[in-house]
C-alpha cells in the first residue's frame, strides 16, 4: 500500500470542536499509519494530522513493504512544500538496516541522502533515537559519509537534549563532544574512541565554527548496556577524555552487563558523579553463587565485590536486577549401565549482601528494589535460598539510612502458569520475608 501525499482533500467540517480533536490526535503520534489516514479525511484534519504526525518522526534508510506511514522521500516533500511543519518535530527514530540479498540484486534505492536533507530542516528536536532494526547489529563505518557528516552537524544542535544509539557497532563516541545542550545519553551496542574523535579535515570545516566549542555536556542521565565484552572500556576512557561529556551532574544512572570485569569500570563511572540519585544495575550470571547442595563440592566460589558505592553520598533510590536458576545435566556411567543426573542452582543473594554492607553508612538511602528473574521451581527456591543474611542487611540499613521502602518483584522465566502464584507464596512464607512484610518494610509482587 502507497500513500498519496497529494490526495485531494475534502472540505467538509469536522463535527467536533478543534480542540478536542487535537487532543485525540495527540494519542496517536506513535502510529503514523493512522495519521496518514486521518489527513486524508477533510481540511481541518489534515492540518492537525500533519503536526502530530511530524510530532516523531520514523525515517528507515530501506523501504517497507508494506509501508506503514509516509517514507523519507514523501516526508521530505511535505516538509519542503510546508516548512511550518518542521518546527513540530520533536522526536527523531533513525533506523538503519542492511538491504537483503534480493533487494541488493534488484538494486533497491535507499533513503540514506533522503534523510540527511530532512534533518537540515528540523530545527526544534529535542530526543534522537539511532538504531539498527533488531536483532541485526549494523556498524557505523557501513553508513554513508554524507548521512554521518549530516548527522554530526545535527547532533550539535542547541535544542537536542536527548541522546540513544541502539545496536551500532564502532560508534565514534567523540561525535558526541561538545554537544552542549545534551542532558540525556543511552549506549546499547559496540563502540570506538579515539582522541580526534576520527574527524579528518574536510568534516571539520562542514561541521564549522560551532563544533570548536569548549562546552562540555552536563549530563542528568545515562544508560548503558553492553552488548560487547570490551565496550564498556571504551566508554569509560571517553568519559575521561577531554571534551567529553560531565558526569558531575549526573542524577540518572542505568547499567546493564553480564561481564564481571565491567563491575570495576561501572565504579570508576561512578566515581566521577557527584549528585547521583537514582541507580540502576542489571547483572547476568557473573554475580552468582553456584553450588550443588546434595554434594560436597561447590562449582564455583562467590564473586568478589568489586563495584563499590562508597563515593554515593546522595544516592536516595537503588534498584537491582538479577537471575535465580538450576540447571540439571544428565549424564551415563562409565560402565554405559546407569543414568546419572547432576543439579547445579545459582542465586545472587551472597553477593547482594556484600554489595549491600557499605551501604549502611549511607544516610539518605530511602527505596531499594529487587528485580529477580526465576528460572527455577518454587519447590527449590523455597527449599535451597536463604533469605535470611539478606533479611538481616535490610533491616541494618533501615536503621542507619531511615530505609523507607523495598519492593522485591519476581518474574517467573520458562515456568508453567500453575506454578505463577507459588513464587509468591513462598516469598512470603518465609520466616525472614514475611518479618520485614509485617514490618511493612518489605513489599513482594510478580511482574
Amino acid at each position: 500500500m502507497t500513500i498519496d501525499m497529494t490526495y485531494k482533500i475534502p472540505k467538509t467540517q469536522p463535527d467536533l470542536p478543534v480542540e478536542l480533536l487535537d487532543h485525540i490526535l495527540s494519542f496517536l503520534q506513535a502510529d503514523p499509519r493512522t495519521l496518514s489516514v486521518c489527513m486524508s479525511a477533510n481540511i481541518v484534519l489534515c492540518h492537525l494530522a500533519q503536526r502530530h504526525f511530524c510530532h516523531i518522526l520514523r525515517l528507515q534508510n530501506v523501504p517497507k513493504h508494506p509501508p506503514d506511514g509516509p517514507e523519507p522521500p514523501q516526508i521530505l516533500k511535505l516538509l519542503t512544500s510546508s516548512p511550518h511543519l518542521a518546527t513540530h518535530v520533536r522526536t527523531v527514530r533513525l533506523v538503519f538496516r542492511f538491504p537483503s540479498l534480493i533487494e541488493r540484486l534488484s538494486l533497491l534505492s535507499t533513503y540514506e541522502s533522503h534523510m540527511a536533507n530532512i534533518l537540515k530542516t528540523l530545527v526544534g528536536v529535542k530526543e534522537v533515537h539511532l538504531g539498527t532494526k533488531r536483532p541485526n547489529i549494523m556498524s557505523w563505518e557501513t553508513i554513508p559519509s554524507t548521512f554521518q557528516s549530516e548527522f554530526r552537524i545535527f547532533l550539535r544542535r542547541s535544542s537536542v537534549t536527548s541522546m540513544g544509539i541502539d545496536y551500532f557497532t564502532a560508534f565514534p563516541l567523540s561525535i558526541l563532544n561538545d554537544c552542549a545542550s545534551l542532558r540525556s545519553l543511552s549506549l546499547v551496542g559496540g563502540f570506538s574512541f579515539s582522541p580526534n574523535g576520527g574527524v579528518n579535515g574536510s568534516e571539520k570545516s562542514t561541521l564549522g565554527e560551532n563544533s570548536q566549542s569548549t562546552s562540555r555536556p552536563r549530563l542528568e542521565r545515562f544508560n548503558f548496556y553492553g552488548v560487547l565484552q570490551d565496550s564498556l572500556s571504551v566508554v569509560v576512557a571517553w568519559f575521561e577524555s577531554p571534551g567529553s561529556p560531565d558526569l558531575s551532574t549526573l542524577t540518572f544512572f542505568c547499567a546493564k552487563t553480564s561481564h564481571r570485569e565491567d563491575h570495576h569500570r561501572i565504579t570508576r563511572l561512578l566515581q566521577m558523579t557527584r549528585s547521583l540519585n537514582i541507580l540502576e544495575l542489571e547483572f547476568g550470571r557473573e554475580i552468582c553463587l553456584f553450588y550443588n547442595p546434595l554434594a560436597a563440592d561447590v562449582a564455583h566460589t562467590l564473586p568478589h565485590v568489586n563495584l563499590l558505592l562508597a563515593s554515593l553520598t546522595k544516592l536516595r533510590h537503588l534498584k537491582i536486577s538479577a537471575v535465580f536458576s538450576s540447571t540439571t545435566d544428565f549424564f551415563v556411567s562409565s560402565d554405559g549401565e546407569g543414568l546419572h543426573e547432576h543439579t547445579v542452582y545459582s542465586h545472587p543473594l551472597s553477593w547482594i549482601v556484600l554489595f549491600l554492607t557499605p551501604l549502611l553508612e549511607h544516610k539518605n538511602l530511602k527505596r531499594i528494589i529487587f528485580h529477580f528473574k526465576i528460572e527455577m521451581t518454587p519447590h527449590v527456591l523455597r527449599n535451597y535460598v536463604s533469605w535470611k543474611d539478606l533479611s538481616t542487611v535490610l533491616l541494618s540499613i533501615q536503621s542507619s539510612s531511615g530505609l523507607k521502602k523495598v519492593r522485591m518483584t519476581c518474574t517467573p522465566v520458562k515456568r508453567p502458569l500453575s506454578e505463577k502464584k507459588e513464587f509468591i507464596e513462598v516469598f512470603n512464607s518465609d520466616e525472614h520475608l514475611s518479618q520485614l512484610v509485617e514490618t511493612s518494610l518489605l513489599e513482594i509482587s510478580q511482574l
